[in-house]
């Protein structure tokens, strides 16, 4: 009986265990005004983000890509409309990569080059020990 209250104590502190807080960071990129023959964009529909925690570039992906899907396996894709360069996301810490394409009804453009950074884990600073009283 205490072996099961001992265990049920265990699987309690271990279902109310938090997970670190994800940390919103803002990704930007410069807007496009060119098509790929020189001429004013005038049809732009939007940008697709991508971010990954595996690098694109060992993706042995064609480019410019046949869809918005082709990538190392993004976790996450988001479309945004024309005239926003830039989005907020929340993740958690860890490596990560990004990379902007823009998209119009005629498809996406190949993906601008890849922006890799990394979100630390932040702790809690140590508590000060105050006092010790003896009785």
């Amino acid at each position: 009986m205490n072996i099961l209250k001992a265990f049920l104590g265990v699987l309690i502190l271990a279902a109310t265990t938090q997970q670190p807080p994800k940390t919103e960071v803002t990704i930007t990129w410069n807007a496009v005004t060119k098509d790929v023959n020189g001429e004013v964009l005038t049809n732009l529909q939007g940008y697709r983000l991508y971010v990954s925690k595996s690098s694109f570039s060992s993706c042995a992906c064609p480019s410019p890509s046949p869809s918005p899907t082709y990538s190392a396996n993004p976790f996450l894709s988001v479309a945004v409309p024309a005239g926003v360069t830039s989005i907020n996301v929340k993740l958690d810490p860890g490596n990560y990569y990004a990379s902007v394409a823009a998209f119009n009804a005629a498809g996406e453009s190949p993906r601008s080059n890849e922006l890799a950074f990394f979100i630390k884990k932040v702790t809690p600073l140590a508590p000060t020990t105050k006092s010790v009283s003896i009785p």
